[in-house]
Order: C-alpha cells, then sequence, then structure tokens
C-alpha cells in the first residue's frame, strides 16, 4: 500500500512547495523544509507534530542534498531542560539571517568534535564507543557543549531510542 501510494506520487511529477493544513487545506509553502511537508501533503498527510508514523505505519522522510533530521527537538537535560526554550534561545541563539528585527533563531548542522560558528555550540557523544560501534553507557547522551563547557542542552540515548523506536522503526527515505 505505501508503494502504491509513493508511485502516485512520483507519477504526479515535479510539485511546487506546499504543505496541508487540517483547517486550511493545500497551502503553498516555501521554506527549506518544504520537500517533506510537500511529500506528506501529496500523500494526503496534515503538517503535525506527532512523533509517530505518517502513513500505513511507516515514517515518511522526503531528503535532498540538505540534512535529514533523524532527532527529537526536545532536549532533555541541559541548559534547555532546565531554564525553557525562550531563555536557551536568548542564549544561544543568533539574529535572524534575512533580518527580521528582534528576532532570534536556532538551528544549523551541528557535528561530532565540531564547534559550529553560528551557534558557538560542540557535539559531543558520552557513552558511544566509536571503534566498537556501540553503546558503552546506557545513561549516556549527545550534547551541545559551549566553550565553556556548560551543557546548553543533551538528549539522552534512552530518550533518543525510544523516540526512535516508536517513529523510525519503519521510515522510507524518498530523495528528492
Amino acid at each position: 500500500a505505501l508503494l502504491k501510494d509513493l508511485k502516485k506520487v512520483w507519477q504526479l511529477g515535479w510539485l511546487p512547495g506546499q504543505r496541508l493544513s487540517p483547517t486550511e487545506g493545500l497551502i503553498p509553502y516555501l521554506a527549506r523544509n518544504a520537500g517533506g511537508y510537500t511529500l506528506e501533503a501529496a500523500l494526503g498527510i496534515s503538517a503535525n507534530g506527532i512523533a509517530e508514523p505518517d502513513l500505513h505505519g511507516w515514517e515518511i522522510k522526503q531528503f535532498s542534498r540538505s540534512v535529514t533530521t533523524l532527532m527529537d527537538h526536545s532536549p532533555d537535560g541541559g541548559f534547555y531542560k532546565e531554564n525553557g526554550i525562550a531563555a536557551f534561545i536568548r542564549e544561544y541563539g543568533y539574529p535572524d539571517k534575512n533580518g527580521i528585527p528582534d528576532r532570534l533563531n536556532f538551528g544549523g548542522v551541528h557535528r561530532c568534535g565540531d564547534r559550529t560558528p553560528i551557534t558557538g555550540l560542540a557535539m559531543h557523544i558520552d557513552g558511544y564507543d566509536h571503534q566498537q560501534n556501540s553503546i558503552i553507557k546506557a545513561d549516556g547522551k549527545i550534547s551541545l557543549v559551549c566553550d565553556s563547557g556548560n551543557e546548553a542542552a543533551s538528549w539522552s540515548f534512552q530518550k533518543i531510542m525510544g523516540h526512535w523506536q516508536k517513529k523510525h522503526s519503519r521510515t522510507v527515505y524518498v530523495p528528492s
């Protein structure tokens, strides 16, 4: 059933950026993540933040040359957890790149061991052994750490694994 639905979308050819609103129907959408919303809209999936599979028990992920997100965006540790999203954005956010006044954003690609200039944070993984390709600490985590060593945000392995088991255990990746 999933392959039949995906084939129908493929047969439509190029689609303009759009998302399916549960209240407004199809609406134009041109943000950086428009590919995923456009694919979901073509499959009849309304935009939502539900951490569950999208269609026929499968999570639908669109990807191009950009990054594919596999993380739950809500950390369960660090400054973010202790102080909330507003304080986190004020502390680690950056001025809007499109010049919107009085707006701070947070984003960017964070790679393990590298400091991301736009946020000033580096990603660290505690409890994973790269040589063994294995988790070696059940209470390990992925952290974003600032230059002073303070943990800005972290995701415990327990939270990540729970999220992946619920949302990503059956995932289809559709190139665009």
